[in-house]
């Protein structure tokens, strides 16, 4: 998906910028080289209240090189769903053969990778025309789109979590790119007004 915590620096073609500091117009390098514009992004920050007694928004840390030599850069932190791709961690034979992605919470190994429970905490996410993966600290992960027809059933926990802290986007209405160039995924538009 995923959901990013201030602090995360995601490559671009301008080099490394903070995750907090992109806005829709913003482009990113998707893991195919090609620079891919930020269309939508939202901030939602839940308190202690909300966190207490929900694990399950706690963010996971993965600490520097806990996901390969050197990956990440330095100490990460990202919702329990965030798909890390799956050909670049360590450990990565424990999920299903033929991922692309493994979510951030089975990689808990409560050493490197582990559940932190803070007092508060920023979630910052973005949408693309489609589905993309980035890098974040040096570590390759989805973006996940809901409206993306290829994500289909299997998303349906990385759904849930985003229309959690982001519940405005089931009724997101969003403006055509300026852009001449067509779309790839010319339905996406209409998808997401109807969403």
């Amino acid at each position: 998906m995923p959901l990013f915590t201030p602090g995360t620096m995601i490559s671009t073609p301008s080099g490394e910028r903070l995750v907090q500091e992109l806005r829709p117009g913003d482009v990113v390098f998707n893991k195919r080289g090609v620079a891919v514009q930020i269309r939508w992004q939202g901030a939602a920050t839940l308190n202690a209240h909300e966190l207490y007694g929900n694990p399950h928004l706690h963010p996971i840390t993965f600490h520097r090189g806990s996901v390969a030599p050197g990956v990440p850069m330095r100490d990460t932190a990202f919702s329990q769903n965030v798909g890390l791709e799956a050909s670049s961690c360590r450990g990565g034979h424990i999920h299903a053969a033929g991922a692309k992605t493994v979510a951030a919470k089975k990689l808990i190994n409560h050493r490197d990778v582990r559940p932190v429970s803070p007092i508060t905490v920023t979630y910052i996410h973005f949408h693309f025309d489609r589905h993309e993966i980035i890098r974040a600290n040096g570590v390759w992960v989805e973006c996940y789109s809901p409206l993306d027809a290829e994500n289909g059933a299997r998303r349906s926990a990385q759904r849930t979590e985003l229309f959690y802290f982001f519940p405005e986007l089931r009724n997101l209405q969003v403006d055509k790119p300026k852009s001449t160039k067509p779309l790839e995924n010319k339905g996406l538009w209409k998808r997401l007004q109807d969403l």
